[in-house]
């Protein structure tokens, strides 16, 4: 990770960690709650948490991701969908549900 200076390697890498040492949970009321730190000490996280993880350590990385999110038509709240790493003005996205 820290020989390459390619954006998208090293958010590959930083998604490759991420997915290896989260084990991904359903969904549910007992983990959506855990924080982030909480996540990375147990192991354990839902989709949307593996990627808010994968997110801050690219950000501490000097690496633009967000994580884009789908509006509801019927409740209007926002669902999580994924997270991308914006290179230039190109969107790549990773999938944390694999």
């Amino acid at each position: 990770m820290g020989d390459s200076f390619e954006r998208q390697e090293r958010a590959a890498a930083l998604f490759d960690w991420t997915i290896r040492n989260i084990q991904l949970d359903a969904d549910s009321d007992l983990v959506k709650h855990h924080t982030l730190w909480q996540v990375l000490a147990v192991g354990h996280g839902t989709a949307e948490q593996r990627a808010w993880v994968f997110a801050e350590l690219s950000r501490q990385q000097g690496l633009d991701v967000v994580v884009l999110a789908i509006a509801n038509q019927e409740t209007g709240e926002n669902q999580f969908w994924l997270p991308a790493l914006l290179d230039g003005d190109q969107f790549y996205l990773f999938d944390t549900r694999l």
